[in-house]
This record gives structure tokens, C-alpha cells and sequence, in this order.
């Protein structure tokens, strides 16, 4: 069991009972029904694949420094769809009845309804935003090295908030009522059970 081929692996979505794992660099992806036993596939498109997520009945998969992104409603079979600007895409997320997507060391992100029509928003700042997470009715989106986050309600309108540290926030993940951060190459964790 395991991936079909040695790969630079980077992001992984789960969806409608399947895994989908997005290959960094290519045009390669896998899917898998169990987690265990994985099947190889070809993208339409060989690019940076920095984030991909769930949501509505679709896969996407966002790449870094370009405004193609791919789409899926099986996970098996892609198409390219076109983003509204090009900053250094780097994470994805759905909630709210929206795709929600932030570029790294940038004010810009983007939103969609339907996995294909895209909507440009400027965020209340520039960040080096490295992770995003819905959870219990909230995006929360955090940055590297920072203490000033971001935080929004429905993944257009955004606001500023404090995290606890400025230190190497890495991810951010949210699950039951909690939202929980920590940091590379420390023993700083933080949580929020509070919406942000």
C-alpha cells in the first residue's frame, strides 16, 4: 500500500468518500477510495501545486504565481479554470458556501460560489499568510512570523486579529467548537475557542 510513485506530494483534500492528493512541480495526482491503496492520474496542468480543498460537490487545487487552477467533481477527471489575479497562491479552503483562496506575502485573495466563477477581495493587509482553516462558522487565517491574523465570517469581508505570539506560525486547524495554531520550530501552540 502507499503512493504509486515517488513524488514531491504537498497537498491532500478529502471529499464525496475519496482522497485527493495533489503532486508539487507536475501534472501528477492520486486518488484513493480507502486512504491505503492510491491510483495515479494526470492534471491538465504542470504547476507549483501549493493548496487544494473540498466543498459543493468539487475538488480544486490552486497553484503558486499563476492564475490557472484545476477543478474536479470526481477527483479523477480535471479541468483548468482561469483565477481573477495572480499573487503567490498558497492556501484554500471551504466554508460558508464559498471556496475561499489567500496568496502569500499579499493583500489579495479571492472567493467562489461554485468552484468556477471567481470574485477578487483585498484582505486589510499584506501578510506572509502560510495556513487557513474554516471551522464552526469562521475562516481564520494565519501568518508567518506575525501577530496580527485575519478573520472573516462569510470569506469576504475580513478583519484583523491578535494572535498571542509573533512567533513561526505554521497551521491552523479548527474542529468542535475549537480553533487550534501552532508554530514551526517551537513549543508555541494557541487556541481559541471564541470564533478568533
Amino acid at each position: 500500500a502507499g503512493f504509486p510513485t515517488v513524488r514531491k506530494w504537498h497537498t491532500i483534500a478529502y471529499g464525496n468518500g475519496k482522497f485527493v492528493c495533489i503532486c508539487n512541480g507536475t501534472n501528477k495526482a492520486a486518488y484513493s477510495d480507502d486512504g491505503i491503496i492510491w491510483t495515479e492520474i494526470t492534471l491538465p496542468a504542470n504547476k507549483g501545486w501549493t493548496g487544494s480543498c473540498y466543498g459543493n460537490g468539487m475538488f480544486i487545487a490552486i497553484a503558486n504565481d499563476t492564475v490557472d487552477y484545476v477543478y474536479s467533481t470526481d477527483g479523477i477527471t480535471w479541468s483548468v479554470g482561469t483565477l481573477p489575479a495572480r499573487p503567490y497562491w498558497n492556501m484554500s479552503a471551504y466554508g460558508a458556501g464559498k471556496f475561499v483562496i489567500i496568496g502569500y506575502n499579499s493583500n489579495i485573495g479571492a472567493y467562489s460560489e461554485d468552484g468556477i466563477n471567481w470574485t477578487q477581495i483585498t484582505l486589510p493587509r499584506k501578510g506572509y499568510w502560510c495556513s487557513m482553516t474554516y471551522a464552526d462558522g469562521v475562516f481564520l487565517v494565519v501568518p508567518y512570523g506575525e501577530t496580527g491574523g485575519l478573520r472573516s465570517f462569510d470569506g469576504v469581508t475580513w478583519e484583523e486579529i491578535t494572535l498571542p505570539s509573533n512567533a513561526g506560525w505554521n497551521t491552523v486547524c479548527g474542529m468542535d467548537g475549537r480553533i487550534t495554531a501552532i508554530c514551526d520550530d517551537t513549543v508555541v501552540a494557541a487556541y481559541t475557542e471564541d470564533k478568533g
